[in-house]
């Protein structure tokens, strides 16, 4: 799995990671090993989430002939809630291993948006100049993208909330500016831009307050 992951970032194809928390073989003794593999991974995004029992599945049958279905509002029956008791893991740590999981992803490997411009950078600095023509005009789109996402990427290193995740985005951005190209003024200009509105941004939110939730959800009933 690691070879794949290089492979394709080497290509400049991003990855969206997907890893369920609760599964049979997940004890409180190999699950941070499990978190771990998946974090050295490093999609680019990735999509953690409980195993949840679905009606008419075979999951769902075992569950309830074992009586390890977990009584709630259909309004709380998606990917992000312990449906069922797990055969090793007591109630809630799934779900703080999954919240854990996330944490774990952005402190070590920094936000998405400065995994997938890092994805982008590596692969533009291999193909380029490559005899291959459909290589080399990779390469060109990938310098345009690149350049296009740096203002995002500029306000990661100067507002990301982890020292590490500061220093990643900054190294990328070096790394880029020293091989690739330096922004123009109208660059700079959008490299502040987009700090700025970021920062205005969280101070909304830290001031009115705006917890997560789960979206609003409407229930339909199919004919048979």
């Amino acid at each position: 799995m690691p070879k794949l992951f290089s492979d394709l970032y080497d290509h400049g194809v991003s990855v969206t990671g997907s890893f369920v928390v609760g599964l049979d073989t997940q004890t409180p003794e190999n699950l941070e090993e499990d978190l771990q593999w998946f974090v050295d991974l490093e999609p680019t995004t990735a999509q953690v989430s409980l195993l949840g029992p679905i009606p008419g599945t075979q999951l769902w049958e075992r569950a309830r002939a074992r009586n390890r279905l977990v009584e709630a509002p259909w309004e709380d029956q998606h990917l992000y809630h312990e449906g069922m008791l797990y055969e090793h893991l007591p109630p809630g740590r799934a779900h703080d291993a999954m919240v854990r999981c996330y944490d774990m992803l952005y402190r070590q490997k920094g936000p998405s948006v400065v995994r997938m411009w890092k994805v982008w950078l590596r692969a533009h600095l291999r193909m380029r100049g490559s005899a291959d023509p459909a290589l080399a005009a990779r390469a060109g789109d990938l310098a345009r993208l690149l350049m296009l996402a740096r203002p995002a990427v500029v306000a990661a290193a100067r507002l990301s909330p982890t020292r590490h995740a500061r220093e990643l985005a900054a190294s990328a951005l070096a790394l880029h500016d020293r091989e690739v190209a330096r922004p123009g003024i109208f660059g700079q200009v959008l490299g502040a831009g987009a700090t700025a509105w970021v920062a205005a941004r969280s101070v909304r939110l830290s001031l009115l307050g705006k917890p997560l939730r789960q979206p609003v959800s409407r229930r339909f009933s199919y004919p048979q």
